[in-house]
């Protein structure tokens, strides 16, 4: 898998902006049901029990750990200098997270951003109207959004 993610990162697209992975990576688009761990920030970040609770009672991950099922067939080509491409995972829950596979690229600031995000989490969970309203930021391989589940 890790080949063809660089294959994909690394295929010359040309000028066209939509690609099919079916024929630039068959090999990544016949995955089915992987397991490999899809990298979202919630599933390398753990959750601290208080020293009150049971150690039988806590879940260090909010949610369970998602895996990946399968990709989207569209490869959409980013029009920036990286040209990323814009790949769809299907996680193991059957839902659809949008990654950037970019090529040739400094992945610190990412990383930043995903320590950004964790602080910016840590801060909704404080606040019972962001719990009330389940806000949280959702960061996945740079893309981010606010996420209202």
């Amino acid at each position: 898998m890790t080949r063809q993610l660089l294959h994909l990162c690394n295929f010359d697209p040309g000028s066209e902006e939509r690609h099919k992975m079916s024929v630039k990576c068959l090999e990544l688009f016949s995955v089915q049901g992987s397991p490999v761990l899809l990298p979202l920030q919630e599933s390398f970040t753990t959750q601290v029990p208080p020293a009150s609770t049971s150690s039988n009672t806590n879940r260090p991950f909010e949610t369970p750990l998602l895996t990946i099922a399968g990709f989207l067939d569209d490869i959409t080509i980013m029009p920036s200098l990286q040209k990323p491409r814009k790949i769809g995972i299907i996680a193991s829950d059957g839902q659809t997270f949008h990654f950037l596979c970019k090529p040739k690229d400094d992945l610190r600031k990412d990383a930043r951003l995903s320590d950004f995000n964790s602080v910016i989490n840590k801060l909704l969970r404080a606040s019972s109207e962001s719990r009330r309203r389940q806000l949280r930021v959702l960061c996945t391989f740079g893309l981010s959004q606010i996420f209202h589940s």
